[in-house]
C-alpha cells in the first residue's frame, strides 16, 4: 500500500494542482451533478412504487447504498491496482491485459459476473420502459378505443425488441464510455429530472407547464452543446435541468393556470409524522437530561458487598493469570497482568474502610 501511494504521489494526474484549473474543476463539478440527478431513473421510481411503505423504500436505498458503495469502491480500486501495475496502458488494452494476467479458473467467473450484471441491469430498464410505453403512454392517451391486456403486451414485446436495437445501435456509436455516458445525460437529464424534483417537492403543475419546461430543457441542452460546450468544455446536462425548472415555474407564475395547481400544502398523514417525530426527539432528550440527574446517577452506586465481591473475584482471577503466564512464557510483559490483582485490593478496601467516601453521582 505504501509503494501504491507513493507511486500515485509522483503521477501527475493524481495531483491536487491537476484539477485546480478553474475550466476543468467547473467541468468535474457540473459532470457530478448531472450524475447525481441522473441517479434518479425509472427502475428506482419502480422500486419506490413496489414498496409496501415510506419505511421498506428507506430500508430498500439504505441496503443497496451500502452494497453499491462496497461494491463501486473495489472497482475503483481495481483500477487504481491496475494503473498503478501499468500506467502506459491503453484503453482499448485494459481488458485484454486483465484476462492475459488473471488465472484461468477466474477467467470463466468474471466472464459470466460481468454477463449477469450487464443482463440483469438491461432487463430491469428493459421491462421499465415496456410497462412506461404499453401501460403509462398508451393506456394515459387511450380516448375512444380501450387497449386490451393481449394487445398491451405485444405492444411490451414490440416495445421491448425496438429500445434493445437501439440501445446496441447507440454503443456501437460512442466507443468511449464516457462520452456514452455523457450522451445518456443529454437526453434525459434537461427533460424529465427537473418536472420529477418538483413533484416531489410538492409542486403539482399543469400538462401545458410540463411540456414549456421539457421545451425549454431541449432547446437548452442543443444550444450548449452546439455554441458552448466547444468553447468552454463543460458538460450542460444539469445547467439544461435547471432551465427547465426555471422555465416551470416561469410558466406557472406568468401564465394562468387552472385550480388545484401549485405548491400543495403536506397531507394530515405526513404532518402527524412529523409531530411525532418531534415528541419523540423532545422525550429522548428530556430522558438524556434525567439520566445525568445526581439523583439518577446516585442509583447506580454499587454496593458495599456487590464492591467486595467484584475485588475478591479481580484478584482471584489476576493471580490465577499472572502465576499461568509467567510460568508459560517466562516473559517480563507477564507483570502487566498484576494490574488486574491492584485493581481488586482497590475495590476490595473501598468496600472495607472507604465506602463512605464514595460520592453519590459516581
Amino acid at each position: 500500500m505504501v509503494e501504491v501511494t507513493s507511486i500515485l504521489h509522483k503521477e501527475p494526474k493524481f495531483q491536487l494542482g491537476n484539477c485546480l484549473g478553474i475550466n476543468k474543476l467547473l467541468s468535474i463539478i457540473a459532470l457530478f451533478l448531472a450524475t447525481v440527478a441522473f441517479r434518479i431513473q425509472p427502475t428506482i421510481v419502480q422500486w419506490i412504487y413496489m414498496a409496501s411503505s415510506p419505511i421498506q423504500a428507506r430500508k430498500l436505498f439504505l441496503y443497496s447504498g451500502i452494497f453499491s458503495l462496497v461494491i463501486e469502491g473495489f472497482i475503483v480500486l481495481i483500477g487504481l491496482f491496475l494503473f498503478v501495475k501499468a500506467p502506459t496502458l491503453a484503453k482499448d488494452q485494459i481488458w485484454p491485459y486483465v484476462f492475459e494476467n488473471t488465472p484461468v479458473i477466474l477467467k470463466g467467473f468474471i466472464a459470466i459476473s460481468l454477463l449477469a450484471m450487464a443482463m440483469s441491469t438491461a432487463d430491469s430498464l428493459l421491462n421499465v420502459c415496456a410497462v412506461m410505453v404499453s401501460h403509462d403512454i398508451v393506456g394515459g392517451v387511450q380516448v375512444k378505443r380501450v387497449i386490451t391486456d393481449k394487445h398491451k403486451l405485444v405492444l411490451a414485446r414490440v416495445t421491448v425488441l425496438v429500445v434493445g436495437i437501439c440501445a446496441m445501435l447507440l454503443v456501437f456509436r460512442e466507443r468511449d464510455l464516457l462520452e456514452l455516458l455523457k450522451f445518456i445525460f443529454d437526453f434525459s437529464v434537461p427533460i424529465v429530472t427537473a418536472p420529477f424534483f418538483l413533484a416531489i417537492y410538492g409542486f403539482r403543475g399543469s400538462s401545458r407547464t410540463a411540456l414549456i419546461g421539457m421545451l425549454t430543457g431541449v432547446l437548452a441542452i442543443l444550444v450548449w452543446k452546439q455554441w458552448v460546450e466547444p468553447r468552454i468544455n463543460i458538460d450542460g446536462a444539469f445547467p439544461s435541468m435547471l432551465a427547465n425548472g426555471l422555465a416551470m415555474l416561469a410558466a406557472h407564475y406568468l401564465l394562468p393556470q387552472p385550480a388545484g395547481t401549485g405548491w400543495i400544502p403536506p397531507d394530515k398523514i405526513y404532518q402527524q409524522r412529523q409531530q411525532e417525530k418531534a415528541r419523540i426527539k423532545r422525550r429522548s432528550k428530556q430522558e438524556r437530561q434525567n439520566f445525568f440527574l445526581k439523583a439518577q446517577l446516585a442509583k447506580f452506586k454499587p454496593s458495599r458487598t456487590g464492591l467486595l465481591l467484584s475485588g475478591i473475584y479481580l484478584l482471584v482471577i489476576g493471580v490465577a493469570t499472572f502465576g499461568y503466564c509467567y510460568d508459560y512464557s517466562q516473559s517480563l510483559y507477564s507483570y502487566s497482568l498484576l494490574l488486574l490483582p491492584c485493581m481488586g485490593l482497590l475495590y476490595m478496601g473501598c468496600s472495607v474502610y472507604g465506602y463512605q467516601t464514595i460520592p453519590d453521582w459516581v
